[in-house]
């Protein structure tokens, strides 16, 4: 459905630009709710279901390739995270771009080849439709690192994507 433009819009939230004077009390339901769909698919990308989380990292996907997809995916608050084994409590703030690096590394590790393949599309869409805050985004997250290393990978070179994740290192320089 999200590739459709109509169907992908259900999930801004922020419109930014000449929009911002539009909001008033009558849409701030409909906000509220694209809000409530896009953190609830994104939620849905480590789904223990292997096909759920599939699909929604490819939804997630085609809404970032939408400026104002990645504005609103930008303007996602950021969750509690535990870092380290379970006993440790320290909490941290992981914001949309790292959780999306992590769930990235996460699908390298796992030698995922369809998850990866999705979750390379959204960062790459991340990169090439946000502009200098998604840039700047991506590079506090450590995701040009990452990126560069993946140009090599011998699954990325079988996804064929290794000219799609050059250009993204490229965009981050």
């Amino acid at each position: 459905m999200t590739q459709s433009p109509a169907a992908a819009s259900k999930f801004f939230f922020v419109l930014g630009g000449d929009h911002e004077d539009k909001v008033n009390e009558e849409n701030k339901a409909e906000i509220a709710a694209a809000r409530g769909r896009l953190t609830l698919l994104f939620a849905l990308t480590t789904s223990e279901t292997r096909g759920t989380a599939l699909a929604a990292m490819a939804a997630l996907s085609s809404i970032l390739a939408y400026e104002a997809g990645v504005a609103s995916f930008l303007a996602l608050p950021s969750s509690n995270t535990t870092s380290g084994s379970a006993s440790d409590t320290t909490a941290s703030k992981a914001n949309p771009t790292h959780r999306l690096i992590k769930l990235t590394k996460e699908a390298l590790a796992a030698k995922d080849t369809d998850m990866l393949a999705r979750a390379l599309t959204a960062v790459c869409a991340l990169v090439a439709s946000g502009g200098s805050e998604a840039r700047k985004c991506m590079s506090d997250a450590d995701a040009n690192d990452l990126l560069k290393s993946l140009i090599e990978d011998e699954m990325v070179k079988g996804l064929g994507m290794r000219a799609m994740v050059g250009d993204a290192v490229a965009a981050l320089k």
